[in-house]
């Protein structure tokens, strides 16, 4: 297998149908998330084939120095697609010197996920919840020694997500016949998980009381506080001593206005097309914003090739996420398969570089043809 399409297609075959949905569906008529890649596959480069030199520079961001552009996007119950997902994705990252952003819905323990990689490597992804579980959360990310906080703001609410309804794919999560069915349907699948327990959401179980099945599922769902605004935030700000980046930004005066209350980053994102259908992809919009911002940009949402890494990084962004396509990987064949989208995607992003004629004193929207 070459490129992502065809990790995307293995993992069809490999993953009983409700769970590729979960991975590969997003809101409503999910037109946000072809959107993602079609606007990023529309934008052209204007390579300088005389100003050719191997340039494959470290990435300094936050402190830390990193071998590419490249990382792996918070995913939730990652679990369900492989056992231990989290720490096979942390794993990998660590291997290919790359930040993986663990997911507060995540099947792994974060102390166990750090145990296996270092604290560069591993950032933290929360969501807007009450204070209480968030403060009990941060206490454990300070302990653990991990200093990178991902707020996402995008969530206020789940999108519409109409092949999760379909399935009855929703938590707490209950198997119906049918999903059993495709379970049984898929042999490697049921080899990979029949003797594992079944994925839980163990960062915030401690926090929760397992009688209160109302709150259960609203924190299973990730709807705690749809109140959270830039207030919040800057409480947030206040008490969190390391680097704070927020997740889900795609409006240039709201990123204007998370640099102001000290936000160290940002990631431009529209939740990978799960949540507002309508929604603008970050492609388009990451140069405005990071022109408007002192501090690093991110991005992620549509990703699927080495140059879509060096476009986004011509636009203005510092760092570019991938979650579906490390996810396909995975699926397909465990902790190889991860290792080997990451590869995919560096050695194209190199063989961009070489083949665009990027070099240090480029202009990199100079590569961006304007036509």
């Amino acid at each position: 297998m070459h490129n992502i399409e065809h990790y995307r297609r293995s993992a069809q075959k490999k993953l009983p149908k409700f769970v590729f949905d979960y991975l590969e569906g997003g809101a409503c008529d999910e037109i946000c998330v072809g959107n993602n890649i079609l606007s990023i596959k529309k934008i052209k480069l204007k390579p300088k084939n005389l100003n050719v030199k191997n340039n494959n520079k470290v990435v300094s961001l936050l402190g830390a120095e990193y071998q590419v552009p490249l990382g792996l996007s918070p995913i939730g119950l990652a679990g369900v697609f492989y056992p231990n997902a989290d720490i096979i994705l942390a794993k990998a990252a660590k291997i290919k010197e790359i930040p993986f952003i663990l997911s507060t819905a995540s099947n792994n323990r974060i102390e166990d996920v750090i145990k296996i990689t270092e604290e560069k490597y591993l950032w933290f992804q929360l969501y807007a919840m009450n204070e209480k579980i968030t403060k009990n959360l941060l206490e454990k990310l300070i302990s653990v020694g991990c200093k990178n906080l991902v707020i996402t703001v995008d969530v206020p609410i789940s999108g519409k997500r109409e092949r999760d309804l379909y399935n009855g794919f929703k938590l707490p999560f209950k198997l119906s016949h049918k999903n059993i069915y495709e379970i049984l349907c898929k042999p490697s699948y049921v080899k990979n998980h029949i003797f594992k327990p079944r994925p839980k959401l163990v960062n915030i179980e401690d926090y929760i009381d397992t009688k209160n099945s109302s709150l259960q599922a609203k924190l299973l769902n990730r709807s705690m506080n749809a109140d959270f605004d830039m207030v919040d935030l800057k409480k947030l700000r206040d008490i969190w001593p390391y680097n704070l980046i927020v997740k889900g930004i795609i409006d240039k005066e709201e990123a204007i206005d998370c640099e102001s209350i000290g936000v160290d980053a940002i990631i431009v994102s529209n939740h990978g097309g799960r949540q507002l259908d309508s929604c603008i992809s970050p492609i388009d919009v990451v140069k405005e914003i990071s022109e408007s911002l002192k501090i690093p940009v991110m991005i992620d949402g549509g990703i699927r090739r080495g140059e879509d890494i060096f476009k986004a990084k011509c636009l203005g962004a510092q760092m570019v996420f991938i979650g579906r396509p490390a996810i396909y990987g995975l699926a397909s064949m465990g902790e190889r398969g991860v290792k080997n989208i990451l590869d995919i995607f560096i050695d194209e992003y190199k063989d961009t570089l070489m083949l665009a004629g990027y070099n240090e004193e480029s202009n990199l929207f100079d590569f961006i043809f304007k036509g």
